[in-house]
């Protein structure tokens, strides 16, 4: 696979889509948005990890 692993940009992306609608959410639910972003973050993180330890293991 070539370039960045289409998961993870998707997870980066969700991410950030609950960051934004966090200050129009009301402030006692706002730590899910948050909640949610930083597993988005995980999420993308591991995808990341999870394509590169694939595309090494093809290579070797």
């Amino acid at each position: 696979m070539s370039g960045l692993d289409r998961r993870a940009v998707f997870f980066a992306i969700a991410g950030i889509v609950c960051l934004v609608l966090v200050p129009v959410t009301p402030s006692d639910l706002q730590w899910v948005g948050f909640t949610m972003a930083v597993t988005f973050a995980v999420l993308a993180a591991a995808s990341l990890l999870d394509d590169l330890s694939r595309s090494r293991s093809r290579r070797g």
